[in-house]
Order: structure tokens, then C-alpha cells, then sequence
């Protein structure tokens, strides 16, 4: 567990959420890929046998079929809501740009538990990037918006994990079947490594 709070303290004034995204940029140049996981997760018995980083598919024996991805984390279909609670990281071009992409949002304030709300629009705009790629109309920003508190000073999760299911689905395709040649979406309903209750 990282302990260094440099990047959370002051002058910063960063939620603690983001120790763990800063520890892990600090750490990825060392290892072909990290699991960043957030210190209230656990592993029940059943799952002991499971191998999370194949679940992920950090390590694939069939790339032409199934390529390592840059990032793995679990897919969220209606309604659940987004969590970036275990999250693979890959020590390769893309891996780590999503993760500085990420973390050139850590100044954002008030946002979606802290965190959250700055690593669900990243994986939105890397789908943008890849939609645009492909010579589709890229991500504008349009979810945003529900990152913030609004005029009363109030989140709108739900807007907000509205508008991302609705993005996500139009460049990634439905829940359970997202695609991306950065970003594996495992499907919680064969083993879920991020059980969310909500």
C-alpha cells in the first residue's frame, strides 16, 4: 500500500483517491504491467483459484485473436455504477499514455469521487481517439459536464453514468461485448474482479 502522500498534500489539495494513480506512474517503468487496486478490495475464497491478470487477459497466448490490452478493468452495464476500483495497467506506449492522460486531470476539484469521475472520462476520450482513428466523429466532451457538481452545488452520478453507458456503447459497442484495441472491458456476468454493490 502506498504510503507517499507527496502528490496529495499540500500545496495540492488532491483527494487521497489519487495516491495509488501517481504510485503507479512512479512504478510502471519497473514491470510489464501493474494491477492498481483500491485498498478496500479483497479477493473472496471462491475466487482464489482465478487468475485475475488471465481475466484481464494481461498475458494472452492467442495475440492475433485476443492482443494483450494497454488497460483492462470491468465493464458496467445499466445501472450499475462506474467504478475504477482494479484496473491493468500495461507498461507499453498506450498503457502509459492513458495513465498520464488520466493524471493530467488530477487538478480537477469536486469532481465524481474524486477519482472516478476523471478516469471514466479518460477511457471515454481514449474511445474517442480510437473512433476517430477509424474516421469517425471523436469524443467532444459531451459527458463532462456531469463530472462537476452542477448550480446548486450538487453530483449528478446518474447523469453522468448515463451519458458514459450511452458514449461507451456508440464507440465500444453494448455492455458485455465492449471492444477496443486499448481498453478490455472484462464482462462480470463470466468473473467479476470489481464487485460494486450499487
Amino acid at each position: 500500500l502506498e504510503t507517499d502522500d507527496t502528490e496529495v498534500s499540500p500545496p495540492h489539495h488532491r483527494a487521497p483517491n489519487w495516491m495509488r494513480w501517481f504510485a503507479a506512474r512512479r512504478h510502471l517503468p519497473f514491470y510489464r504491467a501493474l494491477l492498481v487496486v483500491d485498498p478496500d478490495e479483497f479477493v473472496v475464497p471462491e475466487c482464489w483459484n482465478i487468475s485475475i491478470p488471465a481475466v484481464l487477459r494481461a498475458w494472452t497466448a492467442d495475440a492475433d485473436r485476443w492482443p494483450a490490452p494497454d488497460v483492462a478493468m470491468r465493464d458496467f452495464g445499466r445501472p450499475q455504477t462506474l467504478n475504477n476500483g482494479v484496473v491493468l495497467l500495461r507498461n507499453s506506449p498506450r498503457g502509459v499514455f492513458f495513465l498520464d492522460h488520466l493524471l493530467d486531470k488530477a487538478a480537477w476539484m469536486q469532481t465524481i469521487e474524486k477519482d472516478q469521475g476523471a478516469f471514466d472520462e479518460t477511457v471515454l476520450e481514449v474511445l474517442g481517439l480510437e473512433a476517430r482513428a477509424r474516421g469517425e466523429e471523436g469524443y467532444d466532451s459531451e459527458c463532462a459536464k456531469h463530472v462537476f457538481p452542477n448550480a446548486r452545488g450538487n453530483h449528478e452520478v446518474a447523469l453522468y453514468a448515463l451519458c458514459w453507458w450511452r458514449v461507451s456503447e456508440r464507440w465500444g459497442g453494448p455492455f458485455g461485448a465492449r471492444g477496443s484495441t486499448v481498453i478490455h472491458f472484462a464482462d462480470p456476468r463470466l468473473v467479476d474482479v470489481n464487485h460494486v454493490v450499487g
